[in-house]
């Protein structure tokens, strides 16, 4: 079952498993459960009713974060923008993409961007292959490179 919520501890289990298994070493830079945690509670301080953090399952065995914001391109849009989007299992990841994706309707947003991180190959892949398989087009590409 979705819900959403704002308690970040509900998703606490979920994070520190991403932190695990991710490989951002292998980018030039590590990640921290804790400060994963901070941002998102940062982020729905700060965005308040603008933010959104869905879970599924008790215990979770998925999140994602969205938020909604100006369109950089348009003024005139909003688009809603998935900051963390972590599963566990196969089922859980489009159910969560699907609550997000009407409540996002619900802030007016026009459009919304997904980005997938190369940190989680598996994710990444999954996420991509999702995306374009209900009609998202990709629209970006970035590059990382640690400053020596």
């Amino acid at each position: 079952m979705i819900r959403q919520t704002n308690d970040i501890q509900e998703v606490v289990p979920l994070i520190e498993r991403w932190c695990r298994g991710n490989r951002a070493d292998d980018f030039g830079f590590h990640t921290s459960a804790h400060v994963a945690q901070a941002d998102v509670v940062t982020n729905m301080r700060t965005l308040g009713d603008q933010s959104a953090l869905f879970v599924d399952g008790d215990p979770a065995t998925g999140c994602l974060f969205m938020f909604v914001v100006p369109n950089y391109l348009n003024d005139n849009l909003n688009v809603a923008m998935v900051k963390y989007w972590y599963s566990i299992n196969a089922h859980s990841g489009p159910k969560l993409f699907k609550a997000a994706t009407e409540w996002a309707k619900e802030q007016k947003a026009a459009h919304i961007v997904v980005c997938a991180s190369h940190m989680m190959p598996q994710n990444h892949d999954a996420i991509a292959d999702y995306c374009i398989a209900t009609g998202m087009l990709p629209f970006e590409t970035s590059f990382i490179k640690e400053i020596p």
